[in-house]
């Protein structure tokens, strides 16, 4: 596939129409670009490649770092030891269309755009409710995981977003909105979580997971309990203050991003664990 695209993006050898589709659009994108930027009257003897390293360099005042998976665990495990409440939220696709409703884009737009995958991740469109909620639990988060990936419905939408929100990306504590696979893939943090807290699993296969990590021998899961959407929040947040725990791990779609600061402010610490669930499920294992 790399291949592929090297090749298309050279323009030759095209082999079919969708190729000379694909090759233009990859020339409109980039080296067309460059042509308006430039004017007639001028020319650059750089390649797309150069002048993009180039670009990113003269604007390196504005980058902006995302934490990696060991210093979430650092800021994870803080908070736990210290008895103080912490959120760490991921905003994906699904949460960034909820977001864009009548913002950024019009109901079509975000259904045309891949809104039909909503009602999956909990949330019937139109929802301006469940738009409000994100915006508030995004202010009121430790961390926010984003996408990494610069797609039309990804990083470039929460671009847009944080622009319309007014969210302060300068002093936001981000990280990779994958970041629940990276601490599973280059931390303990999830082994001291299981070996030392007491864990309540939020979501829909949570009981399932909790029965297989019990038949695993561990024993800190406290509680489990479904996540019917963003409908369901306020009663998860009843069922939550009957018991007690230290930290929860939710995987309940767009919901997970509303809980997960809304649990926080009771004094607890609460991970959007997102499809780890199901991969552990899937896999048959535990950390």
């Amino acid at each position: 596939m790399e291949a592929d695209w090297a090749r298309i993006r050279r323009g030759i050898s095209l082999q079919n129409a969708s190729e000379q589709v694909a090759a233009k659009a990859v020339y409109q994108g980039g080296e067309a670009l460059v042509e308006r930027a430039l004017g007639s009257s001028w020319m650059l003897p750089k390649t797309l490649d150069e002048i993009i390293v180039a670009g990113i360099q003269s604007l390196s005042g504005s980058l902006i770092r995302l934490l990696p998976a060991q210093e979430v665990m650092i800021s994870v495990l803080t908070a736990l030891q210290q008895r103080r409440g912490f959120s760490l939220l991921r905003l994906g696709d699904g949460e960034l269309l909820t977001l864009a409703q009548q913002t950024v884009l019009t109901d079509a737009e975000v259904r045309a755009a891949g809104g039909h995958f909503l009602g999956y991740a909990g949330v019937q469109l139109p929802d301006y409710g469940a738009r409000d909620q994100l915006v508030q639990a995004v202010q009121q988060t430790d961390g926010v995981g984003i996408p990494t990936h610069r797609g039309s419905t990804f990083q470039l939408l929460f671009v847009q977003l944080a622009r319309v929100y007014g969210w302060p990306l300068e002093t936001i504590w981000l990280t990779s909105s994958v970041i629940n696979y990276g601490i599973a893939e280059t931390t303990t943090c999830y082994q001291q979580l299981f070996q030392n807290w007491r864990v309540v699993l939020l979501g829909n296969r949570m009981a399932e997971l909790a029965q297989q990590f019990r038949a695993a021998g561990v024993h800190s899961i406290v509680a489990s309990f479904p996540v019917a959407g963003v409908s369901s929040i306020e009663l998860v947040m009843h069922q939550l203050a009957t018991i007690d725990y230290d930290v929860a791990l939710v995987s309940a779609g767009v919901a997970a991003s509303i809980l997960c600061p809304r649990i926080r402010a009771t004094g607890k610490v609460a991970l959007d664990f997102g499809h780890m669930a199901d991969q552990l499920i899937r896999e048959k294992r535990v950390f």
